[in-house]
């Protein structure tokens, strides 16, 4: 079973005040336990990292990413609503994965127009656990976990 590292990222808007928190999931063995901050190269950086210059405010970055919302009901038993939104038409991945990195299925691989979408998962024949919902659109990725009762 591959262990992640979870990161929390709490955003406050500067233009209205509202204030989004994200998760980031990334797996604890894509990091060399040999490398240091000051030696990490792009190329070498765990999957799915996002990477802001000092002082650069991210509040610019809110309304202009493609952005993964939420899944409710979570946890669920028969069907869960996944929600994201787009700034722009953008092509948009949903796989979904169970713990130890095996993609379970595409929910969805095609483009989109800008603004809120919907898709559902309809698990099949699936023990119950905790799965993780992969989100790719623009070369921004993110994960939401899923549980499965």
């Amino acid at each position: 079973m591959t262990d992640f590292n979870e990161y929390k990222f709490d955003f406050t808007s500067a233009s209205s005040g509202n204030t989004a928190t994200t998760n980031m999931f990334t797996p604890k063995k894509a990091v060399s336990k040999n490398s240091s901050s000051s030696n990490r190269t792009k190329s070498n950086l765990p999957p799915y990292s996002i990477i802001i210059s000092k002082g650069q405010k991210i509040d610019k970055f809110i309304d202009t990413l493609p952005k993964l919302i939420s899944n409710y009901p979570n946890p669920f038993s028969s069907f869960t609503r996944i929600s994201y939104s787009l700034p722009k038409p953008s092509q948009v991945q949903i796989d979904i994965y169970d713990l130890r990195g095996g993609k379970i299925k595409t929910l969805t691989n095609k483009m989109n127009g800008a603004g809120i979408h919907e898709v559902t998962w309809n698990p099949e024949n699936l023990l119950p656990g905790v799965y993780l919902i992969r989100f790719i659109s623009d070369n921004n990725v993110s994960v939401l976990k899923a549980i499965l009762k």
